[in-house]
């Protein structure tokens, strides 16, 4: 890019222009001097129509291919269906265009394999839409874990929650049972690979591990079928030693959408509160000991205290804006994006084990990269 470039917002492509797309607007209203929603392409032109209008105006397609030849862009976001990920973002590579899919990246261990070849041909990143990542909450967690070893030092066990009764969004969606989220084959999967993938990538995130083996039980109920799980209850075991739960449930009677995550260290402990009201991801409380015994009962409870309103000093509020914000500087640049392809590979390593394990009931190690 030349100097005049460099000012200008990088201008984005969205391929898919479903339920999620319209989460990835936010960031062009907050910072339309960073970013700017140049296209739109679906198949299903009024649904570009509309989500065009929604992103303040854009170019509307119906095929990405012709998009990515005559439209004038610096970079695309893929938010379809889990099957078209990485067919869509082989072409986005091939067209020279650094490309952030909406999680999962890919579906299966061979796609992502074929992607990271393809990126190191062309030299065109690509990015995973782990949006988590980007909370300001999560930012200052990471800080204070990283600050001392004092705070909450060597993570030894936690567990981790997400839940969703899964009729709302499809109806929704206009889908309904006929919704592809149901189809494990389209879906490579159902409620881990869609739902319960942010906090396993968020495990990882906070305390630099990678997942080495998984057991895993479920259920298969209907309307899921081809291979989707529609529950999943997972023991994970870490690089670091830690021991995990994960607990994921799509059939979860009037919760709308929740996550959950509670963490112990040798020191500290970081819990997130689910609201009473159902929102769908409660605040995160943090204690440590300081690397001090507590030994009286009354001060058990003592000492936990909400993430500081200073954590959200110059960062948004919504993920989303903070994520594409961070993608666009990386693609003004030219550095290595956060969040990229190697970053997301044990995530999507871990839940194909998951996957096999459910399948054949038996402990599963995660393939390395």
């Amino acid at each position: 890019m030349n100097s005049s470039d460099l000012q200008a917002p990088i201008r984005f492509g969205i391929i898919g222009a479903g339920v999620i797309s319209h989460a990835h607007l936010a960031p062009f209203a907050a910072r339309p001097d960073r970013v700017r929603l140049a296209a739109v392409c679906d198949p299903q032109e009024p649904l570009a129509r509309a989500l065009a209008e929604a992103g303040g105006g854009a170019a509307v397609y119906n095929d990405h291919r012709v998009m990515l030849a005559e439209a004038e862009l610096d970079a695309v976001i893929i938010a379809t269906p889990h099957f078209l990920h990485a067919p869509l973002a082989e072409d986005c590579i091939r067209a020279g265009k650094p490309v952030l899919v909406e999680k999962p990246l890919a579906c299966t261990l061979e796609e992502m394999r074929r992607l990271r070849q393809l990126s190191a041909e062309h030299g065109v990143a690509v990015v995973a839409g782990q949006m988590r990542r980007f909370e300001p909450e999560i930012a200052w967690l990471k800080r204070w874990i990283a600050e001392s070893a004092d705070n909450f030092g060597e993570l030894r066990s936690y567990d981790l929650q997400s839940w969703q009764n899964l009729e709302g969004y499809l109806y929704r969606s206009g889908a309904g049972l006929k919704h592809w989220l149901l189809d494990g084959e389209r879906a490579g999967g159902s409620v881990v690979i869609s739902l319960a993938i942010h906090q396993l990538d968020l495990v990882r995130y906070l305390f630099d591990a990678d997942f080495e083996a998984v057991t895993a039980s479920g259920r298969f109920d209907p309307p899921f079928h081809s291979g989707a799980e529609s529950a999943a209850s997972v023991l994970l075991r870490m690089s670091n030693g830690a021991t995990g739960l994960l607990h994921a449930n799509y059939l979860a009677p009037r919760v709308p959408f929740c996550e959950a995550l509670t963490a112990f260290g040798s020191n500290g402990t970081i819990i997130q509160h689910v609201d009473k009201r159902g929102d769908y991801r409660g605040a995160f409380a943090y204690a440590s000991s300081g690397g001090l015994p507590t030994t009286k009962w009354e001060q058990q409870w003592s000492g936990f205290a909400s993430v500081p309103s200073e954590a959200f000093e110059g960062l948004d509020a919504n993920s989303f804006v903070n994520q594409l914000v961070a993608f666009a500087d990386a693609v003004r640049s030219g550095s290595a994006p956060r969040n990229g392809l190697h970053e997301n590979f044990n995530t999507i390593a871990c839940i194909e084990a998951v996957h096999e394990s459910l399948r054949s009931g038996v402990t599963v190690a995660v393939q390395k990269n």
